[in-house]
Protein backbone atom coordinates (compact mmCIF):
# COMPACT_ATOMS: atom_id res chain seq x y z
CA UNK A 1 0.00 0.00 0.00
CA UNK A 2 2.45 2.37 0.75
CA UNK A 3 4.40 1.93 -2.54
CA UNK A 4 1.29 2.28 -4.71
CA UNK A 5 0.45 5.40 -2.55
CA UNK A 6 3.95 7.32 -3.36
CA UNK A 7 3.49 6.44 -6.86
CA UNK A 8 -0.18 7.94 -6.58
CA UNK A 9 1.66 10.98 -5.43
CA UNK A 10 4.32 11.06 -8.20
CA UNK A 11 1.37 10.86 -10.50
CA UNK A 12 -0.28 13.54 -9.00
CA UNK A 13 2.58 15.99 -9.63
CA UNK A 14 3.78 14.47 -13.12
CA UNK A 15 -0.19 13.55 -14.17
CA UNK A 16 2.00 12.61 -18.45
CA UNK A 17 4.25 10.85 -16.78
CA UNK A 18 4.58 6.70 -17.76
CA UNK A 19 4.40 3.99 -15.61
CA UNK A 20 8.40 3.66 -16.41
CA UNK A 21 9.25 7.13 -15.13
CA UNK A 22 7.47 6.59 -12.24
CA UNK A 23 8.78 3.47 -11.41
CA UNK A 24 12.10 5.28 -11.87
CA UNK A 25 11.84 8.05 -9.33
CA UNK A 26 10.15 5.10 -6.78
CA UNK A 27 13.61 2.91 -7.67
CA UNK A 28 16.48 5.44 -8.16
CA UNK A 29 15.17 7.65 -5.00
CA UNK A 30 15.18 4.42 -2.08
CA UNK A 31 17.83 4.99 0.76
CA UNK A 32 20.46 2.70 1.72
CA UNK A 33 19.67 2.70 5.35
CA UNK A 34 18.66 -1.09 5.54
CA UNK A 35 20.74 -3.32 7.71
CA UNK A 36 21.51 -6.80 7.54
CA UNK A 37 23.55 -7.90 11.01
CA UNK A 38 24.89 -4.42 11.61
CA UNK A 39 25.90 -4.41 7.97
CA UNK A 40 24.24 -2.36 5.04
CA UNK A 41 21.84 -5.00 3.04
CA UNK A 42 22.49 -5.98 -0.31
CA UNK A 43 21.22 -5.24 -3.32
CA UNK A 44 19.86 -9.03 -3.32
CA UNK A 45 18.25 -8.57 -0.31
CA UNK A 46 16.82 -5.51 -0.20
CA UNK A 47 16.59 -4.30 -4.42
CA UNK A 48 17.02 -0.60 -3.92
CA UNK A 49 16.46 0.12 -0.66
CA UNK A 50 13.64 1.60 1.31
CA UNK A 51 10.64 3.28 -0.08
CA UNK A 52 11.49 7.62 0.56
CA UNK A 53 8.15 8.93 -0.56
CA UNK A 54 9.80 12.95 0.02
CA UNK A 55 13.02 11.94 -2.50
CA UNK A 56 10.39 10.49 -4.94
CA UNK A 57 8.36 13.39 -5.58
CA UNK A 58 11.42 15.94 -5.90
CA UNK A 59 13.54 14.63 -9.09
CA UNK A 60 12.50 15.72 -12.59
CA UNK A 61 15.26 13.10 -13.45
CA UNK A 62 14.11 9.73 -15.02
CA UNK A 63 16.34 6.48 -16.15
CA UNK A 64 14.46 3.83 -18.10
CA UNK A 65 15.30 0.93 -16.94
CA UNK A 66 15.85 2.01 -13.14
CA UNK A 67 17.56 -1.33 -12.61
CA UNK A 68 20.23 -3.32 -13.92
CA UNK A 69 20.80 -6.90 -13.96
CA UNK A 70 23.64 -8.06 -16.32
CA UNK A 71 22.63 -11.91 -15.87
CA UNK A 72 25.04 -14.46 -15.40
CA UNK A 73 28.82 -13.12 -16.54
CA UNK A 74 29.99 -14.91 -19.79
CA UNK A 75 33.67 -13.67 -19.99
CA UNK A 76 33.12 -10.39 -22.11
CA UNK A 77 31.95 -7.12 -21.07
CA UNK A 78 28.09 -6.98 -21.44
CA UNK A 79 26.57 -3.39 -21.91
CA UNK A 80 23.38 -2.08 -21.00
CA UNK A 81 22.28 1.62 -22.03
CA UNK A 82 20.43 3.56 -19.66
CA UNK A 83 17.94 6.06 -21.25
CA UNK A 84 18.76 9.16 -19.17
CA UNK A 85 15.77 12.22 -19.22
CA UNK A 86 15.75 15.17 -17.91
CA UNK A 87 11.37 16.09 -17.35
CA UNK A 88 12.04 19.67 -16.24
CA UNK A 89 12.09 23.21 -17.26
CA UNK A 90 15.76 23.70 -16.32
CA UNK A 91 18.95 22.25 -17.54
CA UNK A 92 20.82 20.01 -15.78
CA UNK A 93 24.70 18.86 -15.06
CA UNK A 94 24.93 14.87 -13.99
CA UNK A 95 27.88 13.13 -12.91
CA UNK A 96 27.94 9.21 -13.00
CA UNK A 97 29.60 6.81 -10.31
CA UNK A 98 30.36 3.46 -10.12
CA UNK A 99 32.15 1.76 -7.18
CA UNK A 100 35.13 0.03 -7.19
CA UNK A 101 36.27 -1.60 -10.68
CA UNK A 102 33.12 -4.12 -11.30
CA UNK A 103 31.15 -1.49 -13.26
CA UNK A 104 32.04 1.36 -15.81
CA UNK A 105 29.76 4.03 -17.07
CA UNK A 106 29.95 6.64 -20.41
CA UNK A 107 29.55 9.57 -20.47
CA UNK A 108 30.30 11.36 -17.28
CA UNK A 109 29.58 14.15 -16.95
CA UNK A 110 27.35 14.92 -19.08
CA UNK A 111 24.22 17.88 -19.22
CA UNK A 112 20.58 17.72 -20.44
CA UNK A 113 18.27 20.35 -21.83
CA UNK A 114 14.60 20.46 -20.71
CA UNK A 115 13.43 17.40 -22.62
CA UNK A 116 16.58 16.42 -23.83
CA UNK A 117 16.88 12.05 -23.82
CA UNK A 118 20.69 10.95 -23.38
CA UNK A 119 22.41 7.23 -23.15
CA UNK A 120 24.15 6.13 -20.67
CA UNK A 121 26.33 2.96 -21.05
CA UNK A 122 26.93 0.76 -18.57
CA UNK A 123 28.97 -2.34 -18.91
CA UNK A 124 30.17 -5.42 -16.82
CA UNK A 125 34.23 -5.12 -16.25
CA UNK A 126 36.34 -7.08 -18.93
CA UNK A 127 38.80 -9.89 -17.31
CA UNK A 128 38.13 -12.76 -15.40
CA UNK A 129 36.15 -11.89 -11.70
CA UNK A 130 36.42 -14.35 -8.80
CA UNK A 131 32.96 -16.29 -8.94
CA UNK A 132 30.66 -14.50 -6.72
CA UNK A 133 27.69 -11.76 -6.69
CA UNK A 134 29.22 -8.23 -7.91
CA UNK A 135 26.18 -5.65 -7.34
CA UNK A 136 26.14 -1.81 -6.62
CA UNK A 137 24.51 1.05 -7.80
CA UNK A 138 25.59 3.73 -10.56
CA UNK A 139 24.77 7.01 -9.14
CA UNK A 140 23.84 10.11 -11.53
CA UNK A 141 23.95 12.86 -9.14
CA UNK A 142 23.63 16.80 -10.01
CA UNK A 143 22.66 20.36 -8.68
CA UNK A 144 19.76 18.78 -6.37
CA UNK A 145 19.37 15.42 -7.81
CA UNK A 146 20.75 12.10 -6.62
CA UNK A 147 19.68 8.91 -7.95
CA UNK A 148 21.04 5.34 -7.62
CA UNK A 149 20.38 2.55 -10.10
CA UNK A 150 21.06 -0.64 -8.46
CA UNK A 151 22.98 -3.35 -10.78
CA UNK A 152 23.93 -6.83 -10.16
CA UNK A 153 25.90 -9.71 -11.89
CA UNK A 154 26.43 -12.99 -10.99
CA UNK A 155 29.93 -15.07 -12.24
CA UNK A 156 29.62 -18.84 -11.25
CA UNK A 157 32.23 -21.01 -9.63
CA UNK A 158 31.62 -23.96 -12.26
CA UNK A 159 30.56 -26.13 -9.21
CA UNK A 160 26.86 -27.89 -9.33
CA UNK A 161 25.05 -26.71 -6.56
CA UNK A 162 21.80 -27.80 -7.08
CA UNK A 163 19.62 -30.18 -8.70
CA UNK A 164 15.85 -29.73 -9.30
CA UNK A 165 14.11 -32.70 -10.18
CA UNK A 166 11.79 -31.73 -13.46
CA UNK A 167 10.65 -35.30 -14.76
CA UNK A 168 10.12 -38.22 -12.81
CA UNK A 169 8.76 -39.69 -9.91
CA UNK A 170 10.95 -38.30 -7.06
CA UNK A 171 12.57 -41.05 -5.59
CA UNK A 172 16.22 -41.16 -4.69
CA UNK A 173 18.08 -44.00 -6.53
CA UNK A 174 21.57 -45.13 -7.20
CA UNK A 175 24.29 -44.87 -10.29
CA UNK A 176 23.14 -47.78 -12.73
CA UNK A 177 19.75 -48.17 -11.07
CA UNK A 178 16.74 -48.68 -14.04
CA UNK A 179 14.31 -45.27 -13.84
CA UNK A 180 11.03 -46.54 -13.16
CA UNK A 181 9.07 -44.66 -15.86
CA UNK A 182 11.96 -44.62 -17.95
CA UNK A 183 12.66 -41.20 -18.09
CA UNK A 184 14.50 -38.71 -15.82
CA UNK A 185 15.36 -34.74 -16.60
CA UNK A 186 16.47 -32.29 -14.05
CA UNK A 187 17.72 -28.67 -13.53
CA UNK A 188 21.33 -28.17 -12.76
CA UNK A 189 21.87 -24.83 -11.36
CA UNK A 190 25.77 -23.58 -10.73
Amino acid sequence: PMVSGVAALVKQIHPSWLPSQIKSVLVTTATEDVTNNGSVASVLEVGAGKLAAGNALMPNITVNPATLSFGVYQGLPTVQVVQVMNNGATAVNLQVTAPGNTISVAPSPFSLAPGQVALLGVASSPGSPAPGSYEGFVTLQGDATVLRIPYLYVVPTGVPATIVPLLGDGDYGEAGQPVPDGELAFELID
